[in-house]
């Protein structure tokens, strides 16, 4: 035991303090939160001295002199008849409102005008031929229509032109689509064997080459100028 008073430590069962002769209290420890809340009296729900108690019954006053007002007057008020209606004049209402209401739209009538496509025609002029720059040699004939005059014939001997000096292609018909077999040189003669053949506006001729022996056809010329000139 602690001894308020020396401030010494005693035998728990010292009753006085020996060094000033008083009487020692024993002191008890303070209680805990949850002993002093297990020591707190419970308040009982039927305290009729708490508020809540009194708020509580108040209410449950109110409610019940509601519920009697109430019933007094339901009691006092006398029933009301209830309204008959003319049942065959309903029925013919409703009929006469569901047939208006199934009655079908009536149908718009859509006019269909049908507008011709304009058509346009375009009339492309006839081609040009343009005639050649240069004066036709001497004894220069037609031999294919649309085409330049022709100044060879069949036999003739004849020379890759070499203004411009230009050489000319061989192919293995007269035609510009036909395949290239081969080339004759400026200045190279040949002998014409075979034609004249008329294609894609050309005078054309079966030449062999006098050089090379190549064999071929070639085009005489365009318009502007001859490929092959006459040597005999």
């Amino acid at each position: 035991m602690h001894c308020p008073y020396c401030g010494k430590n005693h035998p728990e069962e010292t009753q006085f303090c020996p060094q000033t002769g008083k009487r020692l209290k024993k002191v008890e420890p303070a209680p805990t939160p949850e002993k002093a809340a297990s020591t707190k009296p419970k308040q009982s729900l039927l305290d009729l001295t708490s508020p809540g108690t009194l708020i509580l019954l108040g209410v449950v006053v109110i409610l019940v002199i509601l519920m009697v007002v109430m019933l007094s007057q339901q009691n006092g008020q006398p029933a009301q008849p209830v309204p008959t209606q003319d049942i065959p004049a309903t029925l013919e209402a409703s009929v006469n409102m569901t047939s208006t209401a199934l009655a079908p739209p009536a149908t718009a009538t859509a006019t269909l005008t049908i507008i011709p496509p304009t058509l346009t025609f375009t009339i492309a002029p006839p081609t040009a031929y343009i005639l050649p720059t240069r004066t036709p040699m001497a004894g220069a004939y037609s031999a294919c229509p649309n085409a330049y005059p022709s100044v060879l014939h069949m036999g003739d001997v004849a020379m890759v032109s070499i203004d411009p000096p230009k050489e000319n292609n061989l192919r293995d018909k007269p035609s510009t689509e036909a395949p290239i077999t081969g080339t004759i040189e400026p200045g190279e003669k040949v002998n014409i064997i075979g034609g004249p053949e008329c294609m894609n506006v050309y005078v054309w001729w079966k030449v062999t080459s006098q050089s090379s022996t190549r064999t071929g056809w070639t085009a005489e010329g365009d318009w502007n100028d001859y490929w092959l000139v006459k040597v005999e």
